[in-house]
């Protein structure tokens, strides 16, 4: 599959200049840039609404490596470190207001790369991804599944999880480094896709079933389909199951799933391009509600939260017609 590759859009280059002079801890919404999504021709295929929404208050998230969107607010996203942190879920409001502290318990920190939301029998869950392999030495990787809790709109809450289910889990080939995960729209599956493989083999889309309960053995995530995608650091799937959103250091891809199409086919198929803004390391993407809309933030401080919103194009107008002799068509009088 042909790549093109991504390059910073100058109009938004300039936006972060601007909005960045702006005070951390002060509320502020970037006016919009519009830049192009593409096809993996370069063919513009539609229009990307760019714009910032604010800096993360919250000075301890200082490596913002994986988001979910609240599937109990809708004004409300989560995060976590990368390592070097504990086992802390930080959530913040829109404009980057702290809005809760939460200690997963009896949870390691390995490596957290990424973190997904979902429901699971109706309840909100949130999923947090202990799978970074940076030397490929794990013998296994864990998934930490906890109950969102509730958070309130103006009080920045604090607060201890229970961990719900703890999956310990092995590739079918091997040990890996990851850095995404998603879960699929009826939240029964997650997938993942490595980072990198030893001796450069290619590198894969997995699937791995949600056990109901805690695994005392590592269960397996077996191969879905060999993926031309190198470096993939953040994934997401919307919330109606017909997009995934494939973040690496150069570029967003999204995927289209047609009614009854497996991510296994959707992924082979042409993505589209989507424009993103600059970030000092950008390592986390999610999908808000309403499936149009995602949401990313860096590493490092100040971290600013955006938003990429796409919005369809507006059809160009229809060729005048001509007359027989090739000259457009004479007012009537």
């Amino acid at each position: 599959m042909n790549r093109i590759r991504s390059t910073v859009p100058v109009s938004v280059a300039a936006l972060l200049i601007v909005v960045l002079a702006f005070s951390a801890a002060e509320a502020f919404e970037s006016p919009p840039v519009t830049e192009p999504v593409r096809d993996t021709n370069g063919t513009v295929v539609g229009q990307a609404e760019i714009a910032q929404l604010g800096e993360l208050e919250d000075p301890k998230i200082n490596e913002s490596s994986g988001l979910a969107f609240s599937r109990r607010s809708e004004d409300i996203i989560w995060t976590h470190n990368d390592s070097g942190d504990g086992p802390f879920l930080y959530a913040f409001d829109l404009a980057g207001r702290s809005r809760g502290t939460f200690a997963v318990e009896r949870a390691p920190a390995y490596d957290w790369e990424d973190m997904a939301a979902c429901e699971i029998d109706g309840v909100a869950h949130l999923i947090a991804a202990d799978i970074g392999d940076n030397k490929v030495a794990r013998d296994f990787c864990t998934l930490y599944i906890v109950e969102e809790p509730e958070v309130g709109a103006d009080i920045s809450h604090t607060g201890k999880l229970s961990i719900v289910r703890r999956i310990d889990f092995q590739y079918e080939d091997g040990k890996h480094d990851a850095e995404a995960i998603a879960v699929d729209a009826d939240g029964a599956s997650i997938y993942l896709i490595t980072k990198k493989s030893k001796k450069n083999l290619p590198c894969h889309l997995y699937q791995l079933d949600i056990p109901s309960e805690s695994t005392t053995n590592p269960v397996t995530a077996r191969i879905v389909c060999e993926v031309d995608i190198r470096k993939v650091v953040a994934m997401d799937i919307s919330r109606d199951g017909s997009r995934m959103i494939v973040l690496t250091y150069d570029e967003a891809l999204e995927f289209e799933r047609a009614p009854d199409e497996s991510w296994g086919t959707a992924i082979q198929k042409p993505p589209r391009q989507l424009p993103m803004p600059w970030r000092a390391q950008g390592e986390s993407i999610c999908y808000g509600p309403d499936n149009d809309t995602l949401y990313l933030t860096s590493e490092n401080t100040p971290a600013p939260i955006w938003r990429v919103r796409t919005v369809p194009v507006s059809p160009a107008p229809a060729p005048a017609e001509e007359n027989a002799e090739g000259a457009e068509p004479q007012p009537q009088h």
